[in-house]
C-alpha cells in the first residue's frame, strides 16, 4: 500500500490481546527474548503470549513490537485515562493533527501520567520510530523547556515538555488495523498498522525553535546545535549546486510563504509539479536529492525508509521536482518543496526564534499524496 513495510515475510497468527501479558514462566526463552528486546516490560510485570516460532518470526515485524508496547501502555492506565487515550479506530479525531501550541488536544499527555506510565508511553514512541526518530522527538519535547526559559514566567504553562499527547486507535494486535498518534508542539507522528505491518506513517511533522542555538541552553544544547540540520543543509546544498539556468527554473519567488500548505488538513493538497525536475539533474545533484529524501525518512524504522525510497524510484526519480521560494542565502526567510507522484515534502524557515533572531524557526513535513492516515487521498 502506501509507505508500506515490505509484506513479503508476513506471518499470520501473531495475536496479542489486551491485558494478556501476565503469563507463566513456561514461556522460557520466548519471554526472555521479548523482555530483552523491550526491557521496560520487566518493570511493568508484563509478558506476551506468543509461540516460540512466532517470537522468532516477529523479530522483523514492526507491528508486533508496537502492539506489545501499546498494550503495555494501555494496561497501565486507569479507566478515566483509558477513555482519553484509547479510542475507536474510526474516531474522527484520528485524522485531526496539528503542531502549534494548544491548550488541549486529543490524547493523554505525559503530564497526566505517573512515572511508570510515562516510561511505557515513551517506549511506545520508541517502538514506532528509529533511534534517530526517538532522539529528535525527545529533543523536541525538551525544546519546550528552552522556550520557557527564553520567554520567561508568562510561558510556564504554555511551554511544558510534558504536553505531548498519546492516543491509540483500535485494538492493537498483529492481526488488526490500528493506529498511534503522538503529538504536541512541533511534533506530529501518525502511524497506522495493518496485519502487523506499518502501512502508513503520515502526516510526519517535525519542527525546531530555535533552528540553530545561539547560546548554550539547559546544560544540554550547545551553541550552534541544529536538530534539523540535514533537512536545512541538504536543501541549501541542492540549491547551491544548481547552474544559473537551473536556478531560474527552481526559484519560483523571492519571497517565502508564511507557512506550509494545508497545515492540519486531513489530506495534503497536491499542486501541479513546480520547480525543476530531477530529470534535469546531474549525478551529483541526484545524489544530493536522494540524501535529502533519506533525511526525511530516517526518523522511521529502516524498512519504511527503504520502501518509501523504492516507491519513489518505481514511480520515477526523474519525475520528482524541487522548488524554492524566498531568499537564496541563509538567515532570511526561505522555503522549499520536493514533490513527486506519491509524496510531498515541505520545509519552511521564516519565523523568528523566541529571542528575535530572524528565520531561525523550522517547520518540515512529509505528506503521502496517495492518502495520509491510510485513507484515500480524496477522503
Amino acid at each position: 500500500m502506501k509507505n508500506v513495510q515490505d509484506p513479503s515475510n508476513l506471518r499470520p497468527n501473531h495475536t496479542v490481546t489486551r491485558r494478556q501479558f501476565v503469563a507463566s514462566a513456561a514461556g522460557g526463552a520466548v519471554g526472555t527474548a521479548i523482555v530483552a528486546d523491550l526491557p521496560f516490560l520487566a518493570s511493568a510485570s508484563a509478558e506476551v503470549v506468543l509461540s516460540e516460532a512466532d517470537a522468532v518470526a516477529s523479530a522483523n515485524h514492526l507491528g508486533v513490537k508496537a502492539s506489545v508496547a501499546a498494550l503495555a501502555f494501555l494496561s497501565s492506565l486507569d479507566e478515566s485515562q483509558n477513555i482519553i487515550a484509547h479510542l475507536e479506530y474510526d474516531n474522527l479525531s484520528r485524522v485531526q493533527w496539528n503542531f502549534v501550541p494548544m491548550t488541549d488536544r486529543k490524547g493523554l499527555p505525559l503530564k497526566d501520567m505517573d512515572s511508570n506510565q510515562s516510561e511505557l508511553a515513551l517506549n511506545l514512541l520508541k517502538s514506532i520510530v528509529s533511534d534517530d526518530g526517538f532522539r529528535r522527538s525527545e529533543m523536541i519535547m525538551q525544546y519546550e523547556g528552552v522556550l520557557r526559559e527564553q520567554e520567561g514566567p508568562k510561558s510556564a504553562a504554555r511551554r511544558d515538555p510534558k504536553k505531548y499527547h498519546f492516543t491509540i486507535y483500535g485494538e492493537p494486535s498483529a492481526e488488526s488495523t490500528w493506529a498511534v498518534s503522538i503529538e504536541g508542539h512541533h511534533l506530529s507522528l501518525n502511524i497506522v498498522f495493518e496485519k502487523g505491518y506499518m502501512v502508513d506513517s503520515t502526516p510526519q511533522f517535525f519542527g525546531a525553535n530555535p533552528a540553530t542555538f545561539q547560546s548554550n541552553m539547559l546544560d544540554r544544547f550547545e551553541k550552534g546545535f541544529q536538530l534539523l540540520q540535514d533537512e536545512e543543509q541538504l536543501g541549501w546544498d541542492l540549491l547551491n549546486s544548481l547552474s544559473k539556468e537551473q536556478r531560474s527554473i527552481t526559484i519560483l519567488k523571492d519571497k517565502a510563504p508564511t507557512e506550509i500548505d494545508a497545515p492540519g488538513a486531513p489530506q495534503a493538497i497536491p499542486t501541479t509539479l513546480q520547480g525543476i525536475p530531477a530529470a534535469s539533474f546531474n549525478e551529483s545533484q541526484k545524489s544530493t536529492l536522494l540524501n535529502l529524501l533519506a533525511a526525511y525518512c530516517k526518523s522511521l524504522p529502516e524498512p519504511v525508509l527503504e520502501n518509501r525510497l523504492k516507491l519513489i524510484k518505481a514511480e520515477g526519480l526523474e519525475k520528482v521536482c524541487f522548488a524554492w521560494l524566498g531568499a537564496s542565502k541563509p538567515g532570511i526567510g526561505h522555503y522549499y518543496k520536493v514533490q513527486g507522484p506519491t509524496f510531498l515534502i515541505e520545509f519552511i524557515n521564516v519565523q523568528n526564534d523566541a529571542i528575535g533572531n530572524v528565520a531561525n524557526h523550522i517547520h518540515c513535513v512529509w505528506r503521502d499524496l496517495q492518502g495520509d492516515f491510510n485513507l484515500p487521498a480524496n477522503s
